[in-house]
């Protein structure tokens, strides 16, 4: 299976196990270089890179000694006469073929498979060359409305006796946005889109806007829905996007 190689949220959990968010371990272990497929000339070198920015996680799982799986492993194959570089290597195959199952499948850091991994070395896991043709350059703010606007809506008198109040909160949207590098820049472009967002949403409720609230601004925004970001979007479609 080939999957794109994304940074993960930093304000998600940490692939590397430790059990803190993405910010507080590893970033900063990756943040000087993101790896980009195009700007690689073969996927040998492309792989080298990606060892690379692993073994930096590596390093520091051993200088937290979190997960300790990692730290035993390590000693383990020191004792077997096996080089300090080169058992990070393996180390950081073992955690990437992790992240990019993760990715792949939309599911948490199996510490356990990682760990039955880990005992396999030096046996390498087999690691697929991340395709960049489904990676997207954009990012996507996910909305999903809090109790003013469900109170909004109920104002209207309308489906108010179909559609219930938890009904309205897990109404999410997607919208797709410029891809973002940070939260500084996500806070940036929020401020540029959050009008559009906010007329789509009382749009989708009613098109009189006679009815909708006045003086909307940003802090009104963030009261009546919960903007989430999703760093990376990946396009399993075949079809060209239109």
């Amino acid at each position: 299976m080939k999957v794109p190689f994304k940074i993960p949220n930093p304000q998600g959990p940490c692939p590397c196990g430790s059990g803190q968010t993405f910010e507080e371990c590893c970033l900063s272990a990756l943040e000087a270089e993101t790896p980009s497929i195009e700007d690689f000339e073969s996927p040998e070198e492309a792989m080298n890179a990606l060892i690379e920015n692993g073994v930096a996680i590596v390093e520091e799982q051993l200088r937290t000694n979190e997960p300790e799986e990692t730290v035993l492993t390590f000693q383990r194959l020191k004792k077997l006469g096996l080089a300090e570089e080169v058992i990070k290597e393996m180390i950081a195959a073992v955690l990437l073929r992790q992240l990019f199952e993760m990715i792949a499948t939309d599911s948490e850091f199996d510490l356990e498979r990682y760990c039955e991994e880990l005992d396999e070395l030096p046996e390498l896991p087999e690691i697929d060359i991340p395709d960049s043709d489904y990676m997207m350059d954009r990012s996507a703010i996910i909305v999903s409305p809090k109790q003013p606007f469900v109170d909004w809506v109920y104002s209207l008198n309308i489906a108010a006796q179909e559609v219930s109040s938890k009904d309205i909160k897990e109404s999410m949207s997607v919208y797709l946005i410029e891809e973002v590098m940070d939260d500084k820049h996500f806070k940036d472009i929020l401020k540029d889109v959050y009008t559009v967002i906010f007329e789509e949403e009382l749009a989708s409720w009613s098109t009189d806007e006679s009815r909708w609230p006045e003086k909307r601004n940003l802090s009104m925004f963030k009261k009546w829905f919960s903007a989430n970001l999703q760093y990376s979007v990946v396009d399993l479609v075949n079809d060209d996007f239109i």
